[in-house]
């Protein structure tokens, strides 16, 4: 997932617990599985399930709303590539170019996950398991 298509697909490494959470640094949902997982996991976030939420909206911190910091912005005509820092993880993000004058570096972004189009997979296996159920406030 990290080596095909640009920008790059996002790789956060969970772990599974015994009730059935999957817990990574940025979110804890569940996954509708066949089996309970257990142990590793990498869930996958593409760039575009990555929702810039512009400054002025009015959405500040509840309702899945986080905050992260601009490191590099590429700018590719219509689109701008977004690398943002979220406490230990480097996520990647595209908002189209007349949102990016307000992401200069060190600028905070605030963004939203689609959870309804994460990916969950096995780190062991590398079996792809079900669809995030539902999302929990860590």
């Amino acid at each position: 997932a990290e080596l095909v298509g640009f920008p790059r697909c996002n790789v956060l490494p969970g772990i599974f617990e015994a009730s059935g959470l999957c817990r990574t640094r940025l979110l804890t949902f569940h996954v509708e599985s066949g089996r309970a997982p257990a142990g590793e996991a990498a869930v996958v976030i593409r760039p575009e399930h990555i929702i810039h939420v512009p400054s002025g909206s009015g959405a500040h911190g509840g309702n899945g709303v986080r905050t992260g910091v601009v490191r590099l912005t590429e700018n590719l005509g219509a689109e701008c590539v977004v690398y943002f820092q979220v406490d230990e993880d480097t996520l990647v993000t595209t908002v189209p170019s007349r949102l990016a004058a307000e992401l200069d570096l060190g600028a905070k972004i605030q963004f939203m996950i689609r959870a309804d189009r994460l990916l969950v997979f096995d780190r062991n296996t590398g079996a792809r398991l079900g669809r995030v159920r539902e999302t929990v406030d860590a």
